[in-house]
């Protein structure tokens, strides 16, 4: 268990799309946006760890074809997200530090909550996790489904965790930098056009 604790938090503070996701709509819609965007990615991992159980996940793992599917869809949505991020920023109206969100409601809950599941099903590197890689923390003789859903509500709990707290630190930040968050919207738009394009590349 501890060996499996330490990796998980390796992975989970590790930036990847969902993080560049709960980022990016922090700093579109403040703390609401941010923490429903948390929500739904974890939402995705939960179906993801149910997928694992029911055997759906493993096809994906095995079938390359179906692998690739998922894989360049979810690149070119990661894509799309940031190049969109990237225009808003230039062109769009600035974010405000004292409200912690764009003016208007530039992202309602319902969307960052659809991001944010979308965003996780369609990275293709969850179904990997859930099958080749929590398995082989399962002690040798022990029933593989509960303690395969053990590990997967862990990481899911983890993960949750760790979103929140980068949601209110983004959004604590936002407060206090003005304008210069308008540069950090941008970063976080180029982080997903790269995680994309690296989510493309992935073998």
């Amino acid at each position: 268990m501890w060996a499996f604790l330490a990796l998980d938090v390796a992975l989970i503070v590790m930036p990847g799309p969902d993080f560049a996701l709960v980022s990016r709509n922090t700093l579109r819609g403040g703390r609401r946006a941010g923490m429903g965007t948390a929500v739904g990615a974890n939402a995705g991992l939960v179906i993801w760890g149910l997928a694992a159980v029911t055997g759906l996940a493993a096809l994906l793992s095995a079938s390359a074809t179906v692998y690739s599917v998922v894989k360049y869809a979810g690149a070119a949505y990661l894509v799309a997200l940031g190049l969109h991020t990237l225009w808003h920023s230039m062109t769009g109206t600035p974010l405000s530090p004292s409200s912690g969100s764009a003016p208007g409601g530039a992202l309602s809950m319902a969307s960052a909550l659809r991001q944010g599941l979308l965003g996780s099903l369609l990275n293709p590197k969850s179904a990997v996790l859930y099958t080749a890689l929590l398995p082989q923390f399962i002690p040798d003789g022990a029933p593989l489904l509960p303690n395969l859903l053990v590990l997967a509500a862990i990481n899911t709990a983890l993960a949750l965790t760790w979103f929140c707290l980068c949601v209110f630190a983004l959004d604590w930040l936002q407060r206090r930098l003005g304008a210069a968050m308008q540069w950090i919207e941008r970063a976080s738009g180029v982080l997903l056009v790269a995680l994309g394009m690296r989510v493309a590349a992935t073998k």
